[in-house]
């Protein structure tokens, strides 16, 4: 009995060294890697809108002194931040087309929301995984038809993060349409 304890006790102990001198060998854990963030500052104010080139100048409201607003690129996955100011007299938000996010990141501020409308002079951060990829629309989810008639619209373009079956291009435009109507009399 004494001689099957100490063979047994011999064999845990040899187990626990080649256990400890496992571990010392073994690769240190891996860490996750750091998910990319793409930041933008978009602003909303009031801006001279000429329609086109030596056509009439209107009064619209831009995101960052035009319209439509920037272009923001990022690639799926990515974590996005917006930091939107405004700098305008009216309550504005900014809404993500397509982006599946919690109510205080998705701009829409109807009802019981109401108070995620960022007030004049204001500034909110807005903050999401950029998911699914595809060319969506953003824009002011406070009285839309008024807002984006006015101007308030940009494009969010999410690239695939695996760009194999994309088709191969030599250029890329993205039209973003929307009708005026001027009275000239």
């Amino acid at each position: 009995m004494r001689t099957v304890t100490r063979v047994a006790m011999a064999a845990m102990a040899t187990l626990a060294i080649i256990g400890l001198v496992t571990d010392a060998l073994a690769a240190p854990p891996t860490k996750k890697a750091a998910r990319p963030v793409k930041e933008f500052d978009i602003s909303i104010a009031e801006v001279e809108h000429e329609l086109h080139p030596g056509g009439p100048k209107i009064a619209a409201w831009g995101f960052n002194g035009q319209v439509p607003g920037p272009t923001m690129r990022v690639t799926e996955g990515d974590l996005v931040r917006v930091r939107f100011t405004n700098k305008h007299t009216s309550n504005h938000t900014l809404h993500f087309h397509g982006m599946n996010l919690t109510n205080e990141m998705d701009g829409v501020a109807y009802g019981h929301l109401g108070h995620l409308e960022v007030k004049p002079g204001e500034t909110y951060t807005y903050e999401f995984v950029a998911d699914p990829a595809g060319t969506h629309m953003y824009h002011c989810h406070v009285n839309s038809p008024q807002h984006i008639d006015m101007g308030m619209v940009g494009v969010l373009i999410v690239e695939p993060k695996d760009k194999r079956r994309e088709p191969r291009v030599d250029r890329e435009t993205v039209l973003l349409l929307d009708d005026w109507y001027v009275n000239d009399a």
